[in-house]
């Protein structure tokens, strides 16, 4: 491939031209890289949304066109220890996360547990979990409902006093992501209160 059909992303490789982002090459948001976000320990955010509007950058082209990385961040005054608790046990999910009606699997979060979430509208969602990090409080997983796949991300982290910000970094089709957005953003604005 010649130069001149391709050019820079931010992770120092190329995108052929049908990966091109419109409106030329964005940096991920908060520094992630193309395989997995990093979760900043100073970071405090105050709920606003940070759109990575470009192709995932290690993905085949073949494979992953329209594929997109998304941030939200919510901040609240529930302590960090409540939100992770909030996150650990997915009984709990439904109690911050309107979407869900309930959640078949494990009783506590852990790395490789599987199962399956009933949301108020659509199919059910199977998932599972790729990683857990109780000390840095954080974790991921892998959502899936027929041919739709999606890659999320999960940090709580302490602010001043004993307020608390949560992060959820999405990777996934455009349009699923488009329209999970708002109901993510909602469900983390709940986690957050006290």
């Amino acid at each position: 491939m010649s130069s001149a059909s391709c050019w820079p992303n931010p992770s120092g490789r190329h995108w052929p031209r049908a990966q091109r982002p419109r409106n030329g090459p964005r940096a991920f948001p908060g520094g992630l890289s193309p395989r997995e976000p990093s979760f900043p320990r100073s970071r405090c955010g105050l709920g606003l949304y940070e759109v990575a509007a470009a192709p995932v950058a290690h993905a085949p082209a073949h494979r992953h066109l329209g594929r997109v990385k998304l941030t939200l961040r919510a901040r609240g005054a529930a302590p960090p220890d409540t939100v992770w608790q909030r996150y650990v046990q997915p009984a709990l999910w439904p109690t911050w996360a309107p979407q869900i009606r309930s959640v078949d699997t494990e009783p506590e979060l852990r790395a490789g547990m599987r199962g399956r979430l009933l949301p108020l509208a659509g199919p059910a969602v199977r998932f599972v979990v790729t990683a857990v990090d109780h000390e840095d409080r954080t974790w991921s997983w892998r959502v899936q409902t027929g041919p739709v796949r999606m890659q999320l991300w999960h940090a709580v982290r302490p602010c001043e006093g004993s307020a608390t910000t949560t992060e959820l970094h999405i990777e996934g089709p455009l349009f699923v992501v488009a329209v999970y957005a708002p109901l993510a953003k909602r469900a983390l604005r709940h986690l957050v209160r006290p």
